[in-house]
């Protein structure tokens, strides 16, 4: 399973990643969680069971929707009170709820 996560410049994300394997980890699952920049979303999609985003590119969720639709991959705005808190395990939670309702 791979989770891919989405910000400015994937240094916040990089940090909400590096929590998520950690719990990931702790509870004995098997997922590969990566954090990318917003410039390398197309690139890393194609092969991503779910995508969690910054909440900060919110304004950008019409071309963000669009641009990822070909590749039928869910995708979420992580909750700002998660993003903010650097919280791993919450987010792991949204992606886990994604790649479950998919299926």
């Amino acid at each position: 399973m791979k989770i891919l996560l989405i910000c400015g410049v994937g240094a916040s994300s990089g940090f909400i990643a590096q929590q998520m394997r950690r719990t990931a980890k702790a509870q004995g699952l098997e997922v590969s969680i990566v954090a990318r920049s917003e410039s390398e979303l197309l690139d890393s999609v194609k092969d991503s069971d779910c995508l969690l985003i910054g909440p900060h590119l919110a304004y950008q969720e019409e071309m963000i929707r669009d641009s990822i639709a070909p590749y039928g991959v869910p995708y979420a705005f992580i909750p700002e009170e998660i993003y903010g808190a650097i919280d791993g395990a919450g987010a792991l939670e949204v992606a886990l709820k994604l790649i479950n309702e998919k299926e």
